[in-house]
């Protein structure tokens, strides 16, 4: 893995120019073309955009931190000229960059592909029934996670040291979890959603990926934007929270998980995350999230999806039934025949959890939790059902939360998130990355 900070150094000392780089990046996709990481390589749109990064590096008037530097988007993501097919069979070109992609590209950032991924975003294991299937780099035969999949595996691989993809119930966090990254969900209306093929528009987020917390960072300081056609748009103006933690001393709530099993490795790695942040200074708060059921907001999460799914996606199954497949239009068809009063009651579940969510950082600072109940398991494995259950929160209730990866020895690494208040990002991402450097020396256990 590398990160924006190394490339960047080789940039400014003559080790590399950004042709280098594209063509390293360019190289380490089909190196890794067995891992199923990309539905499509930008090479010629790569090499034109490092063209042009070139000369601002030469003449000094380089655009900021992503000038020169190799990044991937997801295949629901816009960019002009290239075809989105949001993981279906195929899908139309874009006649317009989306905004994220356009402010990649403002930024000098190098877009040098479009990663595979669930189809639709409606999964979290990326197994593709047209593009194939993703394979977790750090275990053969292993899931990355999804439905970011791709996009993970493209920065554990080490092809990029950043990339961006989606979060409706989890799909940037249970990628990095899987494979051992740093993953950021902003609060709901950070990043402008025009030009990403929505799934559920009251659940959709657009997220990043990367090797560090400082990326995020970086990466969340370059996307963040307000398009007034976003229905979920903030005005930067509207946008405050809390400059950090209230008091002198950080409060943790450590929730209690009603109902979800953990991996051993999983509780091993939350007690650990748990010590880190007590041997930092934090008190660590047991609480509870009032009218959070883990199950139970994963599932009715799930349910409001399809039944979005459907509003979007059902005329044209329809239309073109082969562009889609089996499992995908039937969770799609599934959600178009649930009943209202059956719905009703799944968004009242999500209001219930997000009150809850919200109400639980009245008392502390933030909560810290798991990202995933399990490790990343065979693809040739049943995929358990719980794989959202701890990241579904976060999006019910539009909160910021970072997934950090713990390592284990020997073994596949754990994630542990930080849900921070609205708009805490500035915060919450540098201190998710304290805690990631003090696993880090801790050691893997």
């Amino acid at each position: 893995m590398t990160t924006i900070a190394r490339l960047s150094t080789r940039l400014a000392s003559g080790a590399a120019t950004p042709h280098l780089l594209a063509e390293e990046a360019l190289a380490a996709i089909t190196d890794g073309a067995a891992l199923g990481a990309f539905i499509t390589v930008t090479a010629e749109e790569a090499r034109r955009a490092a063209g042009e990064a070139a000369l601002r590096w030469r003449s000094g008037t380089m655009r900021g931190p992503l000038d020169g530097i190799p990044v991937t988007i997801k295949d629901n993501l816009d960019l002009a000229g290239t075809r989105t097919t949001s993981g279906h069979a195929d899908g139309p070109v874009a006649a317009a960059d989306a905004a994220a992609v356009a402010r990649l590209k403002a930024a000098g950032a190098i877009i040098v592909g479009k990663t595979n991924m669930d189809e639709g975003a409606l999964g979290a294991v990326c197994d593709n029934p047209h593009h194939g299937r993703t394979t977790n780099p750090l275990s053969e035969g292993h899931t990355p996670g999804g439905s970011s999949g791709g996009a993970a595996v493209s920065v554990a691989a080490g092809m990029v040291p950043l990339a961006v993809g989606s979060d409706t119930l989890g799909s940037v966090r249970i990628p990095a979890a899987y494979c051992g990254l740093y993953a950021l969900k902003p609060t709901a209306g950070a990043i402008a959603r025009t030009g990403l093929a929505p799934l559920a528009e009251s659940l959709d987020t657009i997220g990043l990926i990367a090797a560090s917390a400082v990326d995020l960072s970086t990466g969340l300081s370059i996307l963040a934007s307000f398009d007034p056609a976003d229905p979920a748009g903030v005005p930067f103006a509207e946008r405050r929270g809390l400059a950090g933690p209230r008091g002198p001393r950080l409060e943790v709530g450590l929730s209690t998980l009603p109902g979800t099993a953990l991996d051993d490795a999983v509780a091993d790695s939350l007690g650990r995350a748990a010590l880190a942040l007590a041997s930092m200074g934090a008190d660590m708060v047991p609480i509870t999230v009032p009218g959070w059921d883990p199950a139970r907001t994963r599932k009715d999460a799930l349910l409001v999806i399809e039944a979005e799914a459907a509003m979007t996606h059902g005329g044209a199954i329809a239309a073109d039934p082969a562009r889609y497949g089996d499992t995908f239009t039937a969770m799609v068809a599934y959600g178009a025949e649930v009943a209202a009063p059956r719905l009703a009651a799944a968004y009242a579940t999500l209001r219930r959890a997000a009150a809850g969510a919200r109400h639980a950082l009245r008392e502390v600072d933030l909560i810290l939790m798991p990202t995933t109940p399990q490790l990343s398991f065979p693809h040739a494995a049943r995929a358990p059902a719980s794989q959202g259950e701890l990241t579904a929160l976060a999006n019910a209730a539009g909160l910021p939360a970072v997934q950090i990866p713990v390592p284990h020895r020997g073994g596949l690494p754990a994630g542990v998130q930080l849900i921070g208040p609205a708009w805490s990002e500035g915060w919450l991402i540098p201190l998710a990355g304290r805690l990631g450097d003090a696993l880090a020396v801790g050691g893997a256990t």
